[in-house]
């Protein structure tokens, strides 16, 4: 089994989707924001999920709406670079 990325709505605890991907899960939450603006992607969460099922937090509220919105410009990995030092 391969990992995958799961997006959740924080405010209802719902899960919005999974993803094969971390690109496809960015690309969910950068159309949410141009349909609906800021407000639809400043309460999700993503989270990588292994193999053998363990689970990671990618990015939670404005730093996940950032670093999604920055990976279309190509500036995730400075962003994570940022983040991870």
């Amino acid at each position: 089994m391969a990992s995958s990325y799961e997006l959740m709505d924080l405010d209802s605890g719902n899960l919005v989707g999974s993803y094969h991907t971390l690109q496809a899960a960015f690309a969910v939450i950068r159309d949410s924001y141009v349909l609906y603006g800021w407000s639809s992607i400043v309460d999700l969460g993503l989270v990588k999920v292994g193999d053998q099922g363990s689970q990671e937090v990618v990015a939670v509220g404005p730093e996940l709406a950032r670093m999604a919105i920055a990976e279309a410009n190509g500036l995730a990995d400075v962003l994570e670079r940022e983040r991870t030092a």
